[in-house]
This record gives structure tokens, sequence and C-alpha cells, in this order.
């Protein structure tokens, strides 16, 4: 088995874990509508296709802001390779599927960095709920 091989394989296995699926949009800010005085936004669909989403890190701990404990959840957005490469920092993924736990539909996750490796089988970006 040569090491292409190998990929290939561990990439439809991954792949094959993705269950739920997503919509990934980017927005950007257009210049300035004279008539209206705003700045008018595009959104651009970036990716649509299977994911996956997987807590990495679930931390409690006390605030000073009134005294509140404040929960943080920092997911991990997992993508197909092949098809997702046009995902940035700052796109908003929502979930549009999710057999296993329909509760995570609707869910949207910014992406907060990229995910570069050689070999890999999944596109893994560390990524924030958006509430």
């Amino acid at each position: 088995m040569t090491a292409e091989t190998a990929i290939t394989a561990g990439r439809r296995f991954a792949e094959a874990r993705m269950t739920s699926t997503c919509i990934i949009t980017r927005t950007t800010e257009q210049p300035l509508d004279e008539d209206t005085l705003r700045y008018p936004e595009t959104v651009t669909t970036v990716y649509t296709g299977p994911c996956k989403v997987r807590f990495e890190t679930a931390r409690v701990f006390n605030r000073d802001v009134a005294g509140q404990i404040v929960g943080e959840q920092l997911p991990i957005l997992f993508l197909p390779v092949d098809t997702s490469a046009g995902v940035n920092r700052g796109d908003i993924a929502t979930i549009t599927g999710n057999p296993e736990d329909p509760s995570l539909v609707g869910v949207r996750i910014r992406v907060n960095g990229q995910h570069a490796q050689t070999w890999a089988t999944a596109r893994r970006l560390p990524a924030e709920i958006v509430t």
C-alpha cells in the first residue's frame, strides 16, 4: 500500500463518519450606499456538505463580572479535505442536519482558524458557537 492509497482510504473513512451536514457562508461588506448611508453586505456560500462537530474542551470558571459562572466550550468543525479548501477564518457554518442529535440543527459556528497538515484525513477547524 502506498502513502497515497492509505490517505485516500483514511479520507473516505473520515468522511463516512461526518454524518452531519452544514452550509458555510462568508459575509463581506460592500462600499457605502450613498442613498441609505449603509454598508450593504453580501453573503456568499463557500461550502455545503458533510461535516462533524466535536467539542474538545468544556471549562467552567469564575468571572469577576457580576459574580457569574461562565462556561466555555471549544468546538472543532471537521470537513472533507478535498471539498472544503475555500473555508476561511470568520466564515459561519450553520448545521443543517444531524441524524444522531437533532438539537444541533440550526447551531451556528464561526471558524476561528485554519488546519493544515501533511496527509490529513479531515480538515479540523477550531471554532466557536455563535449566539
